[in-house]
């Protein structure tokens, strides 16, 4: 039998493919009313991604550090650049 440790870990992992699988549909369709469905679903399981990583990071399960200002404010510069790339 699987501990609340690896169902919440087994959980985590399938809603993050799920998550990968949605964005890959989002960007391959054409049609506006499948695009529009797909975003729907994608951000459900975000924020059912998130709501079961934060039950397992309050349980222990899945322990973060904080970053320091200045870490994030580079990953922001970072991410801004490769979006002005993109473009």
């Amino acid at each position: 039998m699987m501990t609340e440790k690896e169902l919440l870990n087994d959980l985590l992992n399938q809603q993050k493919q799920l998550a990968g699988i949605y964005a890959v549909g989002i960007t391959e369709t054409s049609m506006q009313d499948m695009r529009r469905m797909l975003t729907k679903q994608h951000h459900t399981i975000c924020q059912d991604q998130f709501q079961v990583f934060t039950q397992m990071n309050q349980r222990g399960y899945y322990k973060t550090k904080s970053a320091a200002a200045k870490d994030v404010n580079s990953a922001k510069t970072t991410y801004s650049k490769v979006r002005t790339t993109m473009k």
